[in-house]
């Protein structure tokens, strides 16, 4: 996986250049998880997915944590600024966690 996009981002966040959708607002309302835990995600966490479908590049980043993480982010690598389209709950049904990063399920 090309983590040029990933560093892209961190770097954007870093310069307080991040943009949510009004999706990613209302699923972190629901899921109670805040703009500082998203941030920090960001900026700590894995990158454990690359999604070339659509118009800009997106990167799915885990929760940095030495438990089982909890959330992740999907962020588009849109220009100028970063968007954030959605933060999930870790649904063990869809990822497993092995040595500390998640891994999409295969489904039969």
């Amino acid at each position: 996986m090309s983590e040029i996009p990933f560093k892209i981002i961190q770097e954007c966040v870093k310069k307080g250049q991040l943009y949510y959708t009004p999706h990613s607002i209302e699923k972190m309302a629901e899921r109670c998880i805040d703009k500082e835990k998203v941030k920090a995600c960001i900026i700590t966490g894995k990158p454990i997915e690359l999604q070339d479908h659509g118009r800009d590049i997106k990167v799915v980043i885990q929760e940095a944590t030495k438990e089982f993480p909890e959330f992740y982010v999907v962020v588009a690598a849109c220009y100028p600024k970063p968007h954030v389209i959605t933060v999930c709950r870790t649904m063990e049904e869809v990822w497993e966690c092995i040595g500390g990063v998640f891994k999409r399920r295969r489904t039969k």
